[in-house]
């Protein structure tokens, strides 16, 4: 097979399997130590740049020496699809995913962290229009349907990831929903929720139900509603009034009678990290 390839190819696949790995794979014959040592170091610190800047926290959580290591073996065994730098911490995430082998030697969170962390460019890149929403905006979660931001992203991870840092590790797992935005100011921000209320914007946004229709297929979970009922609105209306500001919720009418979809997953279900996505998928 390699016969057939040109000769200026089978130096060049020489050449970058050393850079990959110095280690099991030699230099191509004729090229000076000094000057391949320069390419390796230039190669290789600019991929741990391009990596570490999107996770600061895990990368000091897992110290120097260790998340050095994991990008060695990135750089090693994965195949990144694009060319693009932005894209690089995609690729990781990517990686993380995709090898339980390299898992199982680092911290059972480090994957949920990365993607935590990776989420924050993801959302600040995504080339939609914020429009600014009224605050007269009326609210009618009984008759119609709520417009979210549409940069909006529900997380669910087995670790409170947002609270993970070098001096605060979790001992155990700790089920967390988060919803993460862009605002009209162009800055991204994270936003702890509850099980009912992940449930409730999941089946409002991605069954285009009204706030009544959820909540009435969600009624079974209100005990864990963490919210204050001296709200004479109620459960609905309080929960979306709290969010209307952050999300930049609008409302339109419902042009149809929808019911919830018999095979939604009810509240109480718990979405492992493991099982993430290393792309978010909008819900």
């Amino acid at each position: 097979m390699s016969a057939t390839i040109p000769e200026f190819q089978r130096y060049q696949l020489a050449f970058t399997a050393h850079l990959r790995d110095p280690k099991q794979h030699a230099a191509p014959a004729g090229v000076p130590a000094k000057r391949m040592a320069v390419y390796e170091e230039i190669v290789f610190n600019n991929l741990l740049q391009s990596v570490s800047a999107c996770f600061p926290v895990a990368s000091a959580v897992l110290g120097k020496r260790k998340w050095r290591k994991l990008v060695q073996n990135f750089m090693r065994d994965y195949s990144a699809n694009s060319p693009l730098f932005r894209e690089i911490p995609k690729q990781f995430v990517d990686f993380l995913h995709s090898n339980q082998d390299i898992q199982n030697g680092l911290p059972p969170y480090i994957y949920a962290l990365c993607h935590y962390e990776w989420v924050e460019l993801y959302v600040s890149a995504l080339p939609l229009e914020i429009q600014p929403v009224s605050a007269e905006t009326i609210l009618d979660l009984n008759s119609m349907l709520a417009v979210f931001n549409p940069t909006l992203q529900l997380l669910s991870y087995d670790y409170a990831v947002h609270r993970i840092s070098p001096r605060k590790k979790p001992s155990q797992p700790s089920p967390t929903q988060l919803l993460v935005y862009r605002n009209t100011e162009h800055k991204v921000k994270f936003v702890e929720i509850n099980a009912v209320t992940y449930q409730l914007i999941t089946l409002m946004q991605s069954q285009r139900l009204t706030g009544a229709q959820a909540l009435k297929y969600s009624r079974s979970s209100w005990d864990i509603l963490m919210l204050r009922p001296s709200c004479n609105m109620g459960y609905p209306y309080c929960m979306i009034l709290k969010l209307k500001k952050l999300l930049l919720v609008s409302f339109r009418k419902n042009m149809t009678n929808r019911k919830p979809l018999a095979g939604a997953a009810p509240a109480s279900a718990a979405v492992s990290s493991a099982a993430l996505p290393a792309y978010p998928t909008k819900l």
